[in-house]
């Protein structure tokens, strides 16, 4: 940040404000503060500006505050920080100016008798303090990329007055939790909230008729959207309208949130299931809580995605499940016991873990996702490989994709999802009776597969669990079972 000396401070608040005592009372206390708020010889900056009763009270980043006095002509003190730009239209628009170190702002609704209509394109990207921006009423248009980056803003309410956000206007806010589109706004650029990776809740309004193709795009944790709107049709699940609903547990139209803070977590109940959907605490040791609302819950998609300095955390026995992705990327963790309560471990639910080396999981039948340890620090550990295949406990979760032929191990429970889809050249497996459970596309585009020799009879072979699509793109297999043959009638 860019350090300037006091009396610099003076001449560049008067020429902004056009105030002579302001001037004075800046002059008269030389000590070492930096213009606009900008860390002085001493690193002392400002944090919050205040207009109290017509004065201006500023507060510095050690505590102390300061009443500026009168300030005649504009009525906001953020105007210091801010650069205004005649429009043709005679209303002004409005960019950053010396505002990167100030945490909370307030974009005036006039400047100098005119009105301030516009955020104008790229005039706020990559303010990483900003923490809080409220928007005027009077406001009609967000440009492109206007906050693009501002990854410390944590929440946004448009005013009804601006028709259109801008494309890219909020991309890769990633901190923002909460946004609110009030009754006018009508258009969404495209990639206009993409990579909001903490986006949990939206409010659309009545108006919205139109929104960018991946607006919403990579809102991992988006799983509330609040729809006012007669003529959008989301559907759950779904990428179109600009991915809005693809992550959505639930869309409604309360005009609250159903987000419930509980403790250091964020929780959101549908269909009388309660999902844990984020972790906002700053421990690197976590203990999850047993219940919430005095029932179990799970860990749901991406609720601790990326976090990047846990380094442990402990799950209650009472842990229905675990989400897609919920772990992924949490570099730091070393260790994790999964409960016998979880029955489900999601997608590269603790993939990129590189440090996680001590994994217990049930030694129960469970559904495990594709590439639920990928990655891993148990992964990457060579020891861990029997003859190209991993387990782990009684799961297999892991080959590798140069075998031919393949016998699973005694007691294995589960075979993964997709675990063996990548082995082009796999030909013969034999699985014992033990298997209760056979993932998704566990054997998908395995097109040279022949034959399954089988332990059990051909009555227990169809008692096992097989996931959607198991055996994709096998053109012709045999199971070989203990009591006949039985082959595959259909060409996939």
């Amino acid at each position: 940040m860019k350090r300037f000396r006091a009396k610099r401070l003076s001449a560049l608040l008067l020429s902004l404000l056009i105030v002579l005592p302001l001037l004075f009372l800046f002059s008269c206390s030389d000590q070492g503060k930096g213009d606009k708020g900008d860390p002085g010889e001493q690193g002392v900056s400002i944090v919050k500006t205040e207009l109290i009763d017509g004065e201006l009270i500023v507060t510095y980043s050690d505590g102390r505050k300061e009443n500026l006095g009168q300030i005649p002509g504009e009525s906001d003190p953020n105007v210091s920080a801010l650069d205004f730009y005649p429009l043709p239209d005679d209303t002004y628009g409005v960019k950053a100016g010396n505002a990167d170190y100030l945490n909370e702002l307030v974009i005036p609704s006039t400047y100098k008798g005119r009105a301030v209509t516009q955020i104008l394109g790229s005039g706020f990207k990559n303010l990483t303090n900003l923490t809080n921006i409220t928007l005027p009423e009077g406001l009609k248009n967000i440009g492109a990329s206007a906050f693009d980056g501002c990854s410390s803003l944590e929440s946004i309410t448009v005013p009804g007055s601006v028709t259109e956000i801008g494309e890219g206007a909020f991309f890769n806010c990633s901190g923002l939790k909460f946004a609110v589109l009030s009754e006018g706004v009508t258009t969404i650029g495209n990639y206009a909230f993409q990579r909001c990776y903490g986006l949990t809740s939206v409010t659309v309004p009545s108006t919205l008729t139109e929104i960018g193709q991946t607006a919403f795009r990579d809102c991992y944790r988006l799983v509330e959207v609040i729809c006012h709107s007669q003529t959008l049709e989301l559907e759950k699940g779904s990428a179109d309208n600009g991915y809005l609903a693809q992550y959505a547990l639930e869309i409604h139209n309360d005009s609250h949130t159903r987000l419930v803070k509980h403790g250091d977590f964020m929780f959101y109940t549908a269909e009388q299931a309660h999902h844990l959907v984020e972790y906002i605490g700053q421990d690197t040791q976590v203990t999850l809580p047993a219940y919430y609302n005095k029932t179990p819950y799970e860990i749901h998609d991406y609720a601790f995605y990326g976090c990047a300095t846990l380094t442990g955390i402990t799950l209650p026995d009472t842990l229905t499940g675990i989400g897609d992705h919920a772990f992924s990327g949490c570099s730091e963790l070393t260790a994790i016991h999964v409960p016998d309560s979880v029955q489900r471990i999601g997608a590269t639910a603790f993939a990129g873990c590189e440090k996680l080396t001590e994994l217990t999981i049930p030694a129960l039948p469970l559904e495990i996702g594709i590439n639920a340890f990928g990655e891993t620090g148990y992964a990457l550990d060579e020891s861990n490989w029997e003859s190209g295949v991993l387990y782990l406990n009684n799961h297999l979760i892991g080959v590798k994709n140069t075998l031919e032929k393949v016998t699973v191990k005694e007691n294995t429970l589960t075979i993964g999802d997709s675990v063996f889809s990548s082995c082009i050249g796999l030909t013969e497996i034999t699985v014992p009776v033990s298997v209760t459970v056979i993932g998704e596309s566990a054997f998908a585009h395995c097109s040279r597969l022949s034959k399954i020799h089988y332990d059990g009879t051909l009555d227990d072979w169809k008692k096992i669990q097989k996931g959607a699509d198991w055996d994709a793109e096998v053109a012709y297999y045999t199971v070989k079972a203990s009591d006949g043959n039985q082959s595959s009638d259909i060409i996939k």
